[in-house]
């Protein structure tokens, strides 16, 4: 959390952002400069909400960029075959996955 709070401390200037910690498998939420954590209880909507949320991190903004990358990189190399435009090789990617399993597809 100290790291969060200096990178945000950079953007002050920028930016509002309030931080908390969920500590694990307690259920209780920690506010930075405060002595009381906030219990909450067990199988309660609030704190499968907590959850869900920091759970909701860069490692999901990651894995669709990376999939976009991918898929970005796939489609570069189908633009150099003449006479085929977008929406044809949006379905053959569709249809076969990926450019391997389009490269060993037979006519058939």
């Amino acid at each position: 959390m100290h790291a969060a709070q200096k990178a945000a401390a950079t953007l002050a200037s920028r930016t509002r952002s309030s931080f908390a910690a969920l500590a694990k498998r307690r259920g209780v939420v920690v506010r930075p400069g405060s002595s009381l954590p906030i219990a909450l209880e067990r199988g309660s909507e609030s704190l499968y909400l907590v959850q869900r949320r920091a759970r909701r991190g860069p490692p999901i903004r990651i894995t669709f960029h990376r999939s976009k990358r991918g898929k970005s990189m796939v489609a570069s190399s189908l633009s150099g075959v003449e006479g085929l435009g977008p929406a044809r090789r949006e379905r053959l990617l569709g249809t076969f996955g990926s450019l391997d399993a389009l490269r060993q597809a037979t006519l058939e």
